[in-house]
């Protein structure tokens, strides 16, 4: 029985899905589950609508919204038309800073993850760098995971816990909830999932087959021949069947009549 530890830190070739055509599903599919958590990630950062902040008061509408790095700007109607960044003394401290915190993390681990995998699936054709890129993907996938659900602890802030106010889930912290789901699934995945044992491009140099130069700058013409291959290879010599009778009376010449009948 492999041990969680065991496969994440394992260095083996051996592949833990059997079926070639799964792996090939699954890869395909950490892919996918990547870009889908890179892009989730970004929207948890850099929208401004992660937490808001509604009064009990039912005389009073007001829905306040924060971001984890950024305020709304709102119109007339109510209506957010954009987002501007905090302040450097926004005054917040406590939960909240310790969420922005984790955000970052976030933000790194998974595009840590998104860049070696992006790499590997389509460009990065060594086997070995494969391999130990891969080992750092099943450490920086988990890692976001935590990091994204305890970007959470925003809503620990004084603000939220004051009396005649409550925190809820704005659209920014639905996303980081969802990329909290995505993040599980795509753990297990790469935990499971062996590293791509090949790119979808690839690019071929043999040098193998270059003819070393001479002095003057010029291949000789038996080098270019080794060189260029099978194709412009001379075919073998045929033997002469004279030069073998004739070797043969020089050895047994009491066989000379055996030999001039054949």
């Amino acid at each position: 029985m492999v041990t969680f530890g065991e496969r994440l830190l394992s260095s083996e070739d051996e592949p833990y899905l059997k079926d070639p055509i799964n792996q090939m599903k699954s890869q395909w599919t950490v892919l996918l589950l990547t870009w889908i958590s890179w892009i989730f990630a970004l929207v948890t950062v850099t929208r401004c609508t992660f937490i808001k902040i509604v009064s009990d008061d039912e005389s009073s509408s007001d829905i306040k919204s924060l971001g984890l790095f950024s305020v709304p700007i709102y119109t007339a109607d109510k209506d957010i038309r954009g987002c501007v960044s905090y302040e450097s003394n926004d005054g917040r401290t406590g939960g909240f800073k310790a969420g922005r915190a984790f955000s970052i993390f976030l933000v790194v681990t998974i595009s840590i993850a998104f860049v070696i995998v992006n790499g590997m699936m389509l460009f990065i054709q060594t086997h070995m760098t494969r391999r130990l890129m891969y080992l750092l993907v099943r450490v920086c996938v988990p890692v976001a995971f935590i990091a994204n659900t305890l970007t959470f602890v925003t809503f620990s802030m004084e603000e939220c816990s004051e009396k005649g106010t409550k925190c809820s889930p704005g659209g920014a912290a639905i996303v980081a909830i969802l990329n909290v789901l995505v993040l599980f699934i795509l753990a297990v995945l790469v935990i499971v999932t062996p590293a791509p044992s090949q790119c979808a491009f690839q690019f071929v140099y043999d040098f193998t087959k270059v003819a070393p130069r001479d002095h003057s700058g010029q291949s000789s013409s038996s080098e270019q021949k080794h060189a260029q291959g099978d194709i412009y290879r001379s075919p073998p010599k045929k033997k002469n069947k004279k030069n073998i009778f004739r070797k043969r009376r020089e050895e047994n010449p009491e066989n000379q009549d055996d030999l001039e009948q054949i």
